[in-house]
């Protein structure tokens, strides 16, 4: 490839992706827009796996990731609706650039991509959404302030943060906000603009939801993918670029032929994508990154930094009538209401990574002296593994662990300690 203007350092990032777009075939240019990356072994292009996942720590989540007894584990912060809750911007930043260090740390090891979709940023608007946990919570300000100051922490390369050019600022690992627009709330009337804060965090990527808005979904909408975030927040580019998944890959090629699909936009959206991947230095290097390694993941500062995170995002209710500490002695039998009564996994969060052994352990174990009744049907094995229930699968399963078919109501199940 050295013969490409691509392979000249001297150009911007933007001329060397242009070039090295042209040097490719239709069939190879479709190859590229799904997150599994084919590379082009003819112009020496290599393999790329876009999705990783980051939101409090290095996942395992995504194939761009992967643990083993090279780099076991990774420092698992709080999840993000506790660390939101301490209010704490220069916290939300360390731990940012702590994860980043992390990554950075793996991809040397050949353990771990550059690319990773979090934060994610949606306002809550309901409690029992499923993924509020995820989330900084439902105030916008502090969503939005969040957002800022996490994404920076992981995308700030020192020394080049406030370079103006987004197309020419280097990135340490590239953060992507998510989910654009409508994804969290079933009645929604306006575009949480505030949320994203895109102008202070100058995050690197969108992910759009898989919604519609008015009708049109949202990863099809021309005005919320190209006027709203591309021109009014300046956020570069047009379009949907990446596909999660094959069917970019497997039908574009196609669509061209039909006279579906521009060839003209398929190279933009390329154009875009290796922007991005020379940001981090993918294909030049990041001499000042080179040295991180096993030594710099789940360092004693970083688990330090998560217990710190967990104390500041303890948040404290009102005691009323004394009702805490328990007191043992008037207290004969206590009931715990409820299939997470024991659910301490659940405690760890969505996107958590492998457990680092000096820290928390996964616990999957019954309480003690524990006698287990069903409120609604006596007729249930008197024990229920409660730690063990897939959180997803819960309203699916008997208390053998047998999956049905049909949707089966548990009601409540009471747990007692005598």
């Amino acid at each position: 490839m050295k013969k490409f203007p691509f392979c000249d350092k001297s150009l911007p990032y933007d001329v060397r992706a242009s070039d090295l777009v042209k040097q490719m075939t239709l069939s190879e240019k479709v190859l590229q827009l799904g997150n599994t990356n084919r590379g082009v072994p003819r112009l020496g292009l290599p393999k790329y796996e876009w999705w990783s996942e980051a939101l409090h720590g290095v996942s395992n989540v995504g194939p761009g990731t992967f643990f083993d007894d090279l780099v076991p584990s990774s420092t698992s912060f709080p999840t993000v609706i506790t660390s939101a809750a301490s209010f704490n911007e220069s916290l939300w930043k360390t731990i940012g650039q702590a994860v980043s260090t992390e990554v950075r740390a793996m991809y040397n090891l050949g353990r771990a991509g550059l690319t990773y979709w979090s934060p994610n940023i949606n306002v809550v608007r309901d409690p029992r959404w499923g993924r509020a946990i995820e989330t900084p919570g439902e105030d916008p300000f502090v969503v939005g302030k969040y957002a800022a100051n996490y994404v920076r922490g992981l995308q700030d390369v020192e020394g080049a943060e406030n370079f103006k050019d987004l197309n020419s600022r280097p990135l340490k690992v590239s953060s992507c906000c998510k989910h654009y627009a409508a994804y969290d709330v079933d009645n929604w009337k306006g575009i949480v603009r505030e949320s994203y804060d895109a102008r202070e965090g100058d995050v690197s990527s969108i992910m759009c939801s898989y919604n519609r808005v008015n009708g049109i979904p949202t990863c099809a909408d021309p005005k919320l993918l190209n006027q709203t975030i591309r021109r009014d927040w300046d956020l570069h580019g047009t379009g949907l670029d990446l596909d999660c998944g094959e069917f970019y890959p497997r039908y574009v090629e196609g669509s061209v032929q039909q006279g579906k699909v521009r060839e003209a936009e398929i190279d933009k959206s390329l154009k875009y994508l290796y922007i991005a991947l020379l940001r981090l230095g993918f294909f030049d290097g990041s001499p000042q990154y080179t040295s991180l390694g096993k030594k710099d993941i789940c360092t004693e500062e970083n688990v330090e930094l998560a217990r710190e995170a967990a104390r500041e995002g303890t948040v404290l209710l009102k005691n009323i009538d004394q009702t805490l500490p328990l007191d043992a002695n008037k207290i004969k039998t206590l009931a715990v209401i409820g299939p997470h009564a024991n659910a301490t996994t659940a405690m760890i969060g969505n996107y958590a990574g492998n457990q680092f052994s000096g820290g928390l352990h996964w616990n999957y174990s019954r309480m003690a002296n524990l006698e287990v009744f069903d409120a609604y049907d006596n007729s249930f094995s008197a024990f229920l593994p409660i730690g063990i229930l897939s959180l997803k699968n819960l309203k699916y399963l008997d208390l053998g662990g047998n999956f049905f078919h049909g949707k089966m109501d548990f009601k409540e199940w009471i747990l007692v300690n005598e």
